[in-house]
């Protein structure tokens, strides 16, 4: 698949998320990834967070370094 958009940039990040009821913990984030269909890489880069309960996408963001490559960092 290559890279994914979802790591490109934040709106894409968001519109992978998009529907995931927070807070949730790892294991229903991916869940949820999956059953929408999500790209390899974004359940691949979800795979790599750690084990915790997130209490919003932006922090789930900020876990899967979407913002710092967004931002070109």
């Amino acid at each position: 698949m290559g890279s994914c958009e979802f790591i490109s940039s934040e709106e894409g990040a968001k519109k992978c998320l998009e529907g995931i009821p927070f807070p949730a913990d790892k294991q229903e984030i991916l869940r949820r990834i999956e059953r929408s269909g999500g790209p390899e890489a974004v359940i691949v880069a979800a795979n790599q967070i750690p084990e915790k309960v997130y209490q919003s996408l932006d922090e789930l963001l900020q876990c899967l370094g979407a913002d710092e490559t967004a931002r070109g960092e």
